[in-house]
């Protein structure tokens, strides 16, 4: 099963009485409500997508924290393995840590000016231990 993950901001700046309102940080900061949304992509030849979980992100929670939530959802819901699709939001080690128990594969852009590097070499026995490798 193919699913797909996104963050949008609901743009609210004007709404003060509106409970809850967080700072979003979509095409700059704004004053809004959050929603993650977790949608299944058929296989088949289409443009659509099948809307499974669309749930407003409170301000205790963070996108990273919804979607994994979200995703472990759907997979102790699915008889089938569950590839998730995500944009750069979700690049990273956060995302990585949260989602670590969740039965999923997980296939993410990174922002482009992410650095990876590689395991670090054997410890030479001087100095303090390495953290990194080499730069890819």
């Amino acid at each position: 099963m193919l699913v797909a993950i996104d963050h949008t901001a609901w743009r609210r700046p004007d709404a003060k009485t509106l409970k809850d309102r967080t700072h979003e940080y979509q095409r700059g900061v704004t004053v809004g409500q959050g929603y993650s949304t977790i949608a299944g992509i058929p296989e088949a030849q289409g443009s659509w997508a099948l809307p499974l979980l669309h749930e407003r992100i409170n301000s205790g929670s963070s996108p990273i924290l919804q979607a994994a939530s979200q995703l472990k959802l759907v997979c102790e819901q699915s008889i089938n393995p569950v590839l998730a699709v995500l944009d750069r939001e979700y690049g990273n080690a956060s995302w990585v840590l949260a989602q670590s128990e969740i039965q999923a594969d997980c296939l993410m852009r990174v922002q482009s000016n992410a650095c990876l590097w590689s395991a670090p070499p054997a410890y030479s026995g001087r100095g303090r231990p390495r953290k990194h490798g080499q730069r890819m």
